[in-house]
Order: structure tokens, then C-alpha cells, then sequence
């Protein structure tokens, strides 16, 4: 029963991680890149090119899902981690060590860049993106300009980081799958 638990508790976690991992990825490119066809105009940014604005208003759109998409992560991967343990402890996946090995390194190092982009990240990039934000408002064009340029920098960072924690859960789900088939017994007919 609790082998089966365990199972149930690592398969959800995963799979809902790695669904919200790519939720977070799909609505960025989805908005923004429906959102230039719509020629978006922002009342409090209308003295800015109308690119910006767009990208603005994208970024205005995608930030709560980022949000939400991340602490269900932080949550999820939280609770993989300790089905991680218990699957260790029970002894789950031996027949298949190199399976059990890439599964539990995947799931690891995807947790690690996740926690580390939420926590050491994420914070710069948010506070260089309200810095923009408002002195875009304010019309305080060279304020706005090193905050962007500050963000845009920390960018590829983040955004690689969630690619590649989308890669490493995939990796999961496949050494996952083969940890969790049962060997042919050799006593079988």
C-alpha cells in the first residue's frame, strides 16, 4: 500500500509539474507573440513607441500566470522531493539502477534551478521590471531604459533555466517509466 502511495504521490507530482512548467513557457509565447498583431495601446505608457507598449502589455498578462505556474512548482517539486526519499527508502526502482539514478538526478537538478531561479533570480528581475514599469509611466525615459536593459540581461538566464528544467522533467518521465516496469521473472513460462 504505501509503495503504491509513494508511486501515486511521485507520478501526480511530476506530471503536474512538468504540465505547469509548460503552461508557464506556452502562454509566454502564445501572448507574446499574438500580442503585436493587436496593436495594443496603454493609456499610462502612450508616450512610448508602440512596441513597447505591446510588450508591455504582454508582460502585463504573462506576469500572474509566471506567478502562479511557480508556486505551483515550488510546491509540487517539494512534494516530489519527498516521494524521491520514500522511494529511496523503500527501495523502489532497484532493479533498474540506471533508470532510478537518471530519474532521481533528473528530478534533482530540475528542482535545484527551479528553487534557485525563484529564489535568486527572480526577485533582480522582478524588482528591474517594476523599476521600468514605473519610470516608463512617469515618462523618466533613462531610468526606464537601464531597468529594461537590467532585465533584459537577467532574461535569458530565467528563461534557459526553465527550458532546460522542462528538459530534465521529461528525461524523468522517461527514466521514471522504465524504472517502474517490472523485470520478466526468469521463473515465468
Amino acid at each position: 500500500m504505501m509503495r503504491s502511495m509513494t508511486s501515486m504521490l511521485c507520478w501526480l507530482c511530476l506530471s503536474l509539474w512538468l504540465a505547469a512548467s509548460l503552461t508557464a513557457g506556452g502562454a509566454a509565447i502564445g501572448v507574446f507573440s499574438t500580442m503585436p498583431e493587436l496593436d495594443v495601446t496603454l493609456a499610462d505608457y502612450s508616450h512610448l513607441p508602440s512596441e513597447d507598449q505591446t510588450r508591455l502589455a504582454a508582460g502585463l498578462i504573462t506576469e500572474p500566470i509566471f506567478a502562479a505556474t511557480d508556486i505551483i512548482q515550488i510546491l509540487l517539486s517539494s512534494l516530489l522531493l519527498g516521494g524521491v526519499v520514500l522511494y529511496w527508502c523503500m527501495g523502489m526502482g532497484r532493479h533498474r539502477p540506471l533508470a532510478r539514478f537518471v530519474w532521481t538526478g533528473s528530478i534533482v537538478v530540475a528542482a535545484g534551478m527551479l528553487w534557485w531561479r525563484v529564489v535568486m533570480i527572480m526577485p533582480s528581475m522582478n524588482k528591474h521590471l517594476r523599476a521600468y514599469r514605473d519610470a516608463a509611466a512617469d515618462g523618466a525615459q533613462d531610468i526606464a531604459d537601464q531597468s529594461r536593459v537590467a532585465f533584459d540581461s537577467m532574461h535569458p538566464v530565467a528563461s534557459t533555466m526553465m527550458e532546460l528544467g522542462a528538459v530534465l522533467l521529461i528525461l524523468a518521465v522517461l527514466a521514471g517509466a522504465m524504472a517502474a516496469v517490472q523485470p520478466r521473472s526468469e521463473e515465468s513460462p
